[in-house]
This record gives structure tokens, sequence and C-alpha cells, in this order.
């Protein structure tokens, strides 16, 4: 079957893209300008230029008078220009733009007041002349400029024709050939220009476009985003901290209430080989039961696969209204969840805490129904746990020593008791079983069953079972040399362990690779209700450790979940009876011919049998 994918992610648009193109923007925006306020800067300049150069051909023209070098330079129209070109670039500086009708009138003005010294003067002229095209190129639109350019030839060609001095042909020439040099050259440029502001100007727009829709999507995220931190995405379903906000307001008054929390312990096993849409049918139908059981009043919030928090009225420490609704969720979900054609697997565990009673603030309820939940999954409860102080010393306690037992392992106080396993027709010993011990400072050695039960984290989980895999074969190992003879040592796997382990099982098939373990001197017991959880991954796994010459035992058979259609299927070596079914051998017929049942398809199967348990003959 195929795997449910993985939830659908939603990757917003970054801010920094979207800063990063608004820079662009800007920039590319700056770069288009208005033409007006690129004009006047360019006008500045120009006048700025045409001013200093009429005053320093004025000055220069003067001082040649003085001297009576020269008798055809007319300095005082330059002088004019000079002033007047100063006041126009004064002013300039003051606009924020300049119409192109007064910019027209100010480039023929200043045209009209030197065209004596354009025809007296041809250096003087041809700088003029083409300061002007260029002035006007920069003011106006292509077409206009041309007119106007061609009209400031025509009025210098008459000013040189009428002054009573008449200038050089060549002068002359030069001036217009310069001019008409100017005129071509500033049109192509201006043209160019035009088509460069074009494509900006697109540019800059769409740009613009794309900023504002991802501005628009960023939005629209980051309001999915807060959707997706408050909403369950499978169900529609609250999450946790949209439980804590719908809870919230409900706690501000003092009305009892009671914050429950649901544990399925077999439904992400059930559903984990389902699609994502047979997933979403099955969780579906659960979300409706539970709805049904517990009221339309109940806010139900889904935080994990197999995990839910609940808040419901309660009439107060004198009613069981609560009780009653949560024990009828809890036996309708011991049985199976169907939709249609799909079937499921709950196994529910049921906490709860009420309100005031237990807590006043809502962390802490969540906290307590939690602390109660996790009680119900240690003792296998059928009914709904309340949540009491002894629940929470307890739980205290088991963190406190699992968090001794990690410092244990670290000052070497764990060790290993070898159990022997021994033949029932000839009291022959047939290798061991190793369990933890704890040689605890203060309370002495604690056997497996005197050590801390219940979660356990996934890295703390993992460090025991290679530490006890790697001590029981240096313990085999002398324990052979003892007796003479290889005897196999068992090793119990967690079941929590095996479900993680079988989903990447890279890391743990290179640490037994480097163990360099000899063949059926390992052995590996199996929990029956991993058959049952992860069948098809856990079988090829097992495959694997045969392959690398470890034994194998279904460990804990019939202790409920007995899977007899599937022991043809599994690679085991041996199946051990998990002692609730050996206790109740020769208490009545009913049960005795179960487990000669067993016996007999096992040995049909060539497996051995183990009995765990075993009290008298």
């Amino acid at each position: 079957m195929s795997r449910a994918p993985e939830p659908h992610r939603v990757n917003p648009p970054s801010d920094d893209l979207i800063a990063r193109a608004d820079r662009w923007s800007q920039e590319a925006q700056s770069v288009l300008v208005s033409r007006r306020q690129l004009t006047l800067v360019h006008l500045q300049i120009v006048l700025a230029l045409a001013g200093l150069a009429c005053l320093g051909l004025s000055a220069h023209s003067i001082a040649l008078g003085l001297r009576g070098h020269s008798t055809v330079h007319w300095p005082w129209p330059l002088l004019i220009g000079g002033v007047l070109c100063g006041l126009l670039w004064w002013w300039v500086r003051r606009r924020e733009s300049v119409a192109p009708a007064a910019l027209i009138g100010l480039v023929t003005l200043l045209c009209v007041t030197n065209v004596s010294a354009i025809s007296q003067n041809g250096l003087a002229g041809l700088t003029f002349v083409g300061g002007l095209v260029v002035v006007t190129h920069l003011l106006l639109e292509p077409r206009v400029a041309l007119a106007t350019s061609l009209g400031y030839l025509l009025l210098a060609g008459l000013g040189a024709h009428w002054h009573p001095q008449p200038l050089p042909d060549a002068v002359v020439l030069r001036i217009f050939a310069g001019g008409v040099a100017a005129t071509v050259a500033m049109q192509m440029l201006v043209r160019h220009w035009a088509e460069i502001g074009r494509r900006l100007h697109l540019l800059a727009a769409e740009m613009s476009k794309i900023i504002q829709q991802l501005q628009t999507r960023l939005h629209e995220v980051r309001v999915e985003a807060e959707q997706v931190h408050r909403v369950d995405a499978m169900t529609g379903l609250p999450n946790r901290r949209g439980f804590e906000e719908q809870t919230a307001s409900r706690l501000s008054g003092q009305a009892p209430s009671v914050v429950a929390c649901l544990r399925l312990v077999r439904w992400h096993a059930s559903l984990r080989h389902l699609s994502f849409v047979e997933q979403q049918s099955l969780t579906r139908t659960l979300v409706t039961t539970i709805g049904q059981k517990l009221g339309p009043q109940t806010v139900i919030a889904r935080t994990q696969a197999d995990e839910f928090l609940l808040h419901l009225p309660d009439q107060g420490p004198r009613s069981d209204e609560a009780l009653r609704r949560m024990e009828s969720l809890q036996e309708a979900l011991s049985r199976p969840v169907t939709a249609g054609s799909l079937t499921a697997l709950t196994e529910p565990r049921l906490g709860f805490s009420r309100f005031p009673a237990d807590a006043g603030s809502l962390h802490d309820l969540v906290s307590h129904a939690e602390t109660a939940c996790s009680g119900a999954s240690g003792a296998h409860a059928a009914r709904p746990v309340a949540f009491d102080l002894m629940l929470l010393h307890a739980e205290q306690e088991r963190q406190l020593q699992l968090t001794q037992i990690t410092a244990a392992l670290d000052r070497h106080e764990i060790a290993l008791d070898l159990q022997p396993i021994v033949s029932a027709a000839t009291g022959q010993v047939l290798g061991a079983e190793a369990r933890l011990a704890w040689n605890h400072p203060v309370r002495g050695r604690l056997r497996a069953s005197q050590m801390p039960r219940g979660e356990v984290a996934p890295a703390l989980t993992d460090r025991i079972t290679r530490w006890k895999i790697q001590t029981a074969l240096n313990d085999q190992a002398r324990l052979s040399a003892r007796w003479g003879r290889a005897l196999p040592v068992a090793v119990n796997l967690p079941s929590t362990w095996l479900q993680r382990t079988v989903r990447e099982p890279g890391d743990f098939l290179d640490f037994l690779a480097g163990l360099s373990i000899g063949r059926g001197i390992l052995r590996f017991e199996v929990p029956e209700e991993s058959m049952l959880n992860e069948p098809a991954d856990l079988m090829q796994m097992m495959a694997l450790w045969r392959a690398m010459g470890i034994g194998l035992v279904i460990d804990h058979f019939g202790a409920g979940y007995s899977c007899l259609s599937q022991i043809d299927r599994m690679p085991a070596d041996a199946l051990k009876m998990d002692r609730t079914l050996v206790a109740r051998v020769g208490r009545s017929p009913r049960e005795t011919a179960v487990c000669r049942t067993i016996v007999r398809v096992a040995q049909e199967l060539r497996l051995q049998v183990m009995a765990e348990g075993v009290q008298d003959a």
C-alpha cells in the first residue's frame, strides 16, 4: 500500500526577497526620474558652463582690446550673456520644474542676446550654438528639439550675414557644420535615451506588479500559517495552541469542567501503511465518534497523530456526568474504528483533571490530564483515570529515576542479570536471557521489574538497547568459556524502539555489523505486539538479522493479541509464551487446551517453544 504523504508545507516568499525586489524597483524608478527633473540638472550644468565660457571669453576680449591687439572681438554681448546665464542658473536651482514653453523662451532669449557675439567670434559662436542644441535636446521632445535647433542655426546665420563686420566663410561654415553635427548626434542620443527610458519604465511597472503580488501572497501565507498554528491540517480540529485559545475563555469563570487527554496506543500503527485519504477518512470517523459520545459542547483538539485533548463541561464534584461520557467514549473506542472497508485499532487510554478542583490554570490542567493518561497507559486501564497527587508523585519519581538511570549508565552502575533457559525434557541449560539490573547506591540491586517503566526518551532507549547487546555479547563469551560450549544469550528489544528503528534501520544495522557477531550466539526477543504494529518492515529487518546469524524469538506470545495466522510468515526460531498464559495452564481445561494448541502449531512449524514464568512441574 502507498504510504501517507508528507503534509503539505507552504513555502512563503521570504521578506528578504521582497525587500530586495522592492529596492530594485525603487532604483529603477529613481533612474526614471521625471524628464523635467533630469532636465533641470542638465540645464544647470549647461548654464554654468555657458556662463563661465561667456565670462571668460569676454574677459579675454577686454584684455586684448585694452592692449590694442584686437578690433574684431566685441566683449559686451559675451559679458551680458555670461551674467544672464548666471542669473538663469540661480533661478533654475530654485525651481522644482520648468515648463517646456518657458524653457524655449529662455533658450531663445539667450540666443538673441548673444547673436552679435555669435556673428563676431567663431569659437564663441561654435560653442554657443552647440550648447544651445544640447540644451534644447535635453529640455524638449526630439521633434520639437530638432525644429528649435534648426531655428538657432538659421538665427546664427542671419546674425553673421547682417552684421557690419561679417565673418569669413570658413568660420561660418564651421559654425553651421558644428551645429548640424551636434543636432544629428543629439537626435540619435535622445532617441536612444527614450528607448532606454521606455524599457526601464516597463521594467519598473512589471517589478511593481510582481512586488504587489508577492506582498499579497505573503499576507495570505501568513494568515494561512497563523491558521495552521491553531488548526490540525488533517481534521480541521484545533491543535494544542488552538485548544488553549478556545479553552482559556471557558475557564475565565468558575464553572466546573474537565480537561481530558485521550491517547490511542495502536492508532498510528494501524494507519501507517494507508494512504493519506484513507487515514483522513478513518480519522474523521474517529472524531465523529468522539463528538457523539462527549456532546456538542466539548472542545476536541488533535495534538498528535494518536493523541487528543478534550474539554467538556462538568456538573461539579458530586456529578459523574462527564465521567460517564468519557467511560462511554472509551468503551466505544475499544472496538475497531471502521470507515467503509477500512478498519483501524485504537486501544484507548484516557486520563483527566477537573477545574477548579485539580488546578486553576489551563497549563496545569493539561499537564495533569497528560500525567493521568500516562498512568492509564502504564496500567493498561480500561476506564478513565482521574488525576491525583499520587499519580503526580509517581510520575515525578519515574522521571527522576529515568534521569538517575542516565547517570547510572555513565557511572557504570547498570549491569545485566543472565537468567538461564533450561530444557523441560532434560534439564540442560540451553542458553540465557539478559535482563537489566541496577546497582542502586541507596536501594541496592534492582531487578528489571523494579526499575521505572513507561515512556523513555528515544535517545536513552537506543543507548540502553545498544549497551545491552554489546554487554550481552561480552557476557556470552565468558559464559561459553565457563560451560565449555557455546550458549546463546537473548536480548529483548523494546516495542517502541523497534517501531522507530524499522523506519530507519541503516544506523542500527551498521552498529551490528561492527560487532562481528558469530552465528548462533545472540538472539533478539521481539515483542509479539510489534508484529502487529509494523508487520512488513519488521519482518524484512528480522530476515536481515537472521542472515547476520542472529536468532529470533517472538516474545510475550499470547499476551492478548496472539497472531497465530502470521506464525508461518514470521522469520523466527522460537516462540516464548507469555507468563500470563502459562500461569493459567492446569487451572482450567480451556486455558490448557489453548496452550497445547500453540505448542502443537509451533512444533509443526519447527519452532522452539519457550515458556516464561514456569513455577512447577
